[in-house]
């Protein structure tokens, strides 16, 4: 076959792929539904920040001044700027929160799919193989956990199999171990929509290039072109980590909240349940038979296939309930709050099981019993994650509202709730209606220690100081600044604290006069003296100088990068018109 029907089957093998999206998230689009998951509301309360950025044309990449209540707090900037923005734009273009869940459900998993299509092909696994294993793994938990529960681990998931590109071209490629253009783009991606799996993705990096310098016959040639693809990494993510140097210099930040017990957030080996903490019955049964054929035929396999399989199964292990988390987590408390869960390890455990999978079945000789099998496999697969997505589905056409959103709510009423979302006049009608706790990134004064959390409870601070405070303010955005205005109904000067969060780099104006010294709570709500009468209060936020020429350096990189991918592609179809 040559090369230019090749490609053209490739391109199906996509559009293939695509298809086993779509169809996934019919049952959504056909029954108009919002699905609402763990982390749901409080990413909705991002996109709705940069969609009303976007639709208002006043912007301020750190300062909320729309979402989370219009608290002024920072999150899109430090916590997935890129997918907050992609999501901004296509609920700015369609005011709907069911078209902004679906089509980003669609991007996901084809992402997810495609990407691991390509890993796949790029180690000659067999074609329809690859897809199935494609399949396998866009409708894995790791992924879903985006479509049912909206964890940004599911978009690092999408990602991770095209950075395994670069971590298996190292040991593969003995003429060019390195792709400088692939490695940075991907990781950059990564750290772009999500920090913690662009740290998994370090780590698989640091794993593979261990090796491929240990072997490489001309190491110093390899370690400059890692230092370069990490010095355009920098540039192309100097916007993520520009901004939480920005932050985190002058804040003592609420970081995530530490899992008491890490042992309680594992992945289980079970034969029923199937969710982003239990393998079921299917992948269960296929990780633990490749353990089995990895360790029969370890010694005949080639180095990239050992590392493949046995990195695999060193984090399939990693990640369950064979390790003993509660022991780890007392010795290192950091991994509480930093890893969190360990069953977010086995996306690893996934990508590289599936892809050993697939090595090991592009071997046997193509039957129609494997064929077959491997499509009933699929299948199953298919039909397990149709059913993960039809539940909250189902719970939105019901009349349980404690089965449709368990959260805080301000209303039992599911016919409001459900209106509400469907607003397109006014999208934040329904998270008016959800207010959500979560305190991660305030500026906690003095810094809460992981040992004093559930002592000090931020959650329930943010509930009493900003969510549920009973002073009446009235906001206005001003290009990036928020004013606001409440009155002070006593007689006589008084402290009034504001729903409103101060960062060491906001600035605040008090009725006409800049206020630098301001008391703070503990969650860094402002405490304001409050004239009779009417008062106003201008904040904005203001980092530090350099950050703007980051941003910029940041976009003129990426524009810069898309130009290499554009003329590597269009020298790649020239060449194929040429065939």
């Amino acid at each position: 076959m040559n090369r230019k029907n090749n490609f053209k089957f490739e391109i199906l093998s996509i559009l293939i792929i695509l298809v086993c999206a779509i169809i996934l998230v019919i049952p959504q689009i056909r029954s108009n539904a919002v699905i609402f998951g763990t982390d749901t509301v409080f990413h909705m309360n991002s996109f709705y920040e940069t969609a009303s950025q976007i639709l208002n044309g006043k912007f301020s990449y750190f300062q909320s001044n729309f979402g989370y209540n219009g608290s002024a707090r920072i999150v899109s900037a430090l916590y997935g700027p890129a997918i907050n923005y992609l999501g901004g734009i296509i609920l700015a273009l369609s005011k709907s929160w069911v078209t902004l869940q679906v089509v980003l459900n669609i991007i996901v998993l084809w992402v997810a799919g495609s990407n691991m299509y390509a890993l796949n092909r790029y180690l000659n696994v067999k074609r329809l193989i690859a897809i199935v294993i494609s399949v396998l793994y866009m409708f894995s938990p790791v992924v879903l956990y985006w479509v049912i529960g909206h964890n940004f681990t599911g978009w690092g998931a999408a990602f991770l199999p095209l950075l395994c590109i670069s971590a298996v071209r190292v040991i593969q490629d003995e003429s060019q171990p390195v792709n400088v253009v692939l490695l940075s783009i991907t990781m950059s991606i990564l750290i772009q929509v999500h920090l913690v799996t662009s740290l998994i993705g370090i780590l698989i990096l640091v794993l593979f290039y261990s090796f491929g310098l240990y072997k490489s016959r001309d190491k110093k040639k390899l370690l400059i072109k890692v230092v370069i693809a990490a010095g355009i990494t920098l540039l192309l993510t100097a916007n993520v980590w520009g901004a939480i140097l920005d932050v985190y210099s002058g804040n003592t930040v609420v970081s995530t909240f530490p899992n008491p017990d890490l042992s309680n957030s594992v992945m289980h080996f079970t034969t029923t349940s199937y969710n982003w903490n239990h393998y079921g019955l299917i992948f269960s049964f296929i990780f633990i038979a490749q353990t089995i054929y990895t360790l029969i035929k370890f010694r005949y396999m080639a180095l990239v296939e050992k590392l493949i399989n046995g990195c695999g199964i060193i984090f399939l292990i990693g990640s369950s309930s064979l390790m003993p988390w509660k022991r780890v987590g007392n010795h290192f408390p950091i991994l509480k709050t930093m890893l969190q869960f360990p069953e977010r390890l086995s996306v690893i455990s996934f990508v590289l099981l599936l892809l050993g999978i697939g090595i090991a079945l592009s071997k046997v000789s193509y039957t129609r019993l494997v064929s077959c099998s491997m499509l009933v496999i699929a299948s199953i697969i298919f039909i397990n994650a149709r059913h993960l997505v039809q539940a909250p589905i189902a719970h939105w056409q019901g009349s349980d509202i404690n089965a449709l959103y368990n959260g805080e709510r301000s209303t039992n009423d599911i016919k409001l709730l459900k209106k509400s979302f469907q607003n397109k006049n006014k999208l934040n009608a329904g998270l008016l209606l959800l207010p959500k706790r979560t305190p991660d990134y305030l500026p906690a004064t003095p810094s809460i220690k992981s040992a004093e959390y559930s002592q000090v409870d931020p959650y329930n601070l943010y509930k009493q100081q900003v969510l549920d405070n009973q002073i009446i303010v009235e906001r206005k955005v001003n290009k990036n600044k928020q004013i606001v205005k409440w009155i002070n109904t006593d007689q006589e000067k008084k402290n009034i604290q504001l729903p409103i969060i101060k960062y060491n780099h906001s600035q605040v104006v008090v009725n006409g006069k800049l206020i630098k010294d301001i008391k703070i709570t503990r969650i860094g709500a402002m405490i304001i003296p409050s004239k009779v009468g009417i008062n106003t209060l201008e904040i904005s936020y203001h980092p530090n100088g350099i950050i703007h020429i980051l941003m910029l350096n940041t976009i003129i990189a990426w524009l810069l990068m898309a130009v290499v991918v554009i003329l590597y592609w269009n020298n790649l179809f020239k060449r194929l018109k040429s065939i």
